[in-house]
């Protein structure tokens, strides 16, 4: 019963966790992108 709880919040942690690291990833291709148009525009 506790072990099939704890697999099943285990779960959800990684998959929580590997959203924010996607989430992460993009925003930090944006404001890489952000970076290199403010450089070209000076």
């Amino acid at each position: 019963m506790i072990k099939g709880r704890l697999s099943k919040e285990s779960a959800q942690t990684s998959y929580v966790s590997s959203h924010l690291l996607s989430s992460c990833t993009t925003l930090e291709l944006l404001f890489h992108k952000l970076f290199q148009t403010m450089k070209q525009n000076s």
